[in-house]
């Protein structure tokens, strides 16, 4: 009577010897397959839907309109964030808002400029 051991040595023995080339070949080119899908798609979305990949990307949550250096690490922004504008002073510390303005200075660079080329009365 044949054990459990026995029979497996005679399966073995007729089979034929196993090669990995068949799996790694299978890997490989299940792998290409996915890469090529996905240059594809991302090569192709703008092409088919033109306002997809901006709705995606959205809006920014905050935009700065102008920047002033007073000193190294010290600076004033003009800020949009959601269509406020606040003036925010920027220091080594961090940021702080400093006034939330009505509407935005048409050039944030000449206000300014205008108001430090202003002689004290």
């Amino acid at each position: 009577m044949k054990g459990w051991a026995d029979s497996t040595d005679t399966l073995l023995a007729g089979a034929e010897p196993l090669s990995i080339w068949g799996p790694a070949l299978r890997l490989l080119f299940g792998t290409l397959i996915v890469v090529v899908l996905l240059v594809s798609a991302r090569r192709w979305l703008p092409a088919l839907a033109p306002g997809a990949v901006s709705r995606l990307r959205g809006a920014p949550f905050a935009e700065v309109l102008g920047r002033q250096y007073l000193a190294p690490r010290k600076a004033l922004l003009l800020v949009r964030v959601e269509g406020r504008v606040f003036m925010l002073s920027e220091t080594g510390d961090g940021y702080r808002t400093l006034a939330e303005l009505d509407t935005a200075p048409p050039s944030f660079q000449d206000s300014i400029e205008r108001a430090s080329s202003k002689e004290p009365a």
